[in-house]
């Protein structure tokens, strides 16, 4: 990310996918949230010669994702296309071998685009932002269920990330359940998922406090940054 102060803006590289929803490979993704954290990071095996796409620490690599700073989140269009919007450190390839089990799933018409996106970097903003609420109680973490809880949360986590919300404006909405494959359902087809709740926060802010709104911006916020939550998407209110 580069930030270029003479109009208070920050650069980042974001690569759109547009993909079939119909194909079976985004089906997948849409199931199964280690899935799609496998398609995304597909395109930077280049980029880490070793490297393990469900956990990124079979060959020693610590953690691949955060490693380049990918975030990424998903929508579904009306055109029946699931499209992902991809920031990372470095620019993916996607022609790669890593990619072949779903590269047929990309839409002919609209290949990928990698593109330098500016974003504010001080003033008013607009934000939208997915993200999994939870709390940790007696050691053990637990979703968030209430829309006051939601609400504090994203204030307590906004303010983290140099963001001083506008009164009036904080709405949560468009809830998903991401779902995920037990760890042992290669040796059990009957073993349980597990899920993790999202909701969509979105608002007007003023930028605080520039750093840790870059950070915010550079690592994503939330535990659920792996599997499609976390990414703060931004743009001036004026």
């Amino acid at each position: 990310m580069t930030t270029t102060s003479a109009n208070d803006s920050m650069e980042v590289i974001t690569t759109v996918l547009s993909l079939n929803i119909e194909h079976s490979a985004t089906r997948a993704a849409m199931l199964d949230g280690h899935l799609a954290h496998r398609l995304t990071m597909s395109g930077f095996a280049h980029l880490l010669p070793q490297y393990d796409f469900f956990t990124g620490i079979a060959h020693g690599h610590a953690d691949h994702r955060s490693s380049l700073n990918v975030l990424f989140a998903a929508s579904v269009r009306p055109n029946g296309t699931l499209l992902l919007r991809i920031q990372s450190d470095r620019s993916p390839d996607f022609t790669i071998g890593a990619c072949d089990y779903w590269r047929g799933a990309i839409v002919p018409s609209s290949p990928p685009v990698t593109r330098h996106w500016s974003v504010p970097a001080t003033g008013v903003i607009r934000y939208q932002i997915r993200a999994n609420p939870t709390v940790t109680s007696n050691g053990r973490r637990r979703a968030l269920n209430r829309v006051g809880e939601q609400l504090q949360w994203w204030t307590r986590q906004a303010r983290g990330a140099g963001l001083e919300l506008v009164p009036g404006t904080l709405a949560v909405d468009e809830p998903m359940t991401l779902e995920f494959s037990s760890k042992v359902r290669a040796q059990d087809v009957n073993a349980p998922r597990w899920i993790m709740p999202t909701h969509r926060f979105s608002g007007t802010a003023t930028i605080s406090d520039p750093r840790a709104h870059r950070d915010a911006l550079v690592r994503g916020i939330g535990r659920g940054r792996p599997y499609g939550a976390g990414l703060l998407l931004t743009m001036r209110a004026t």
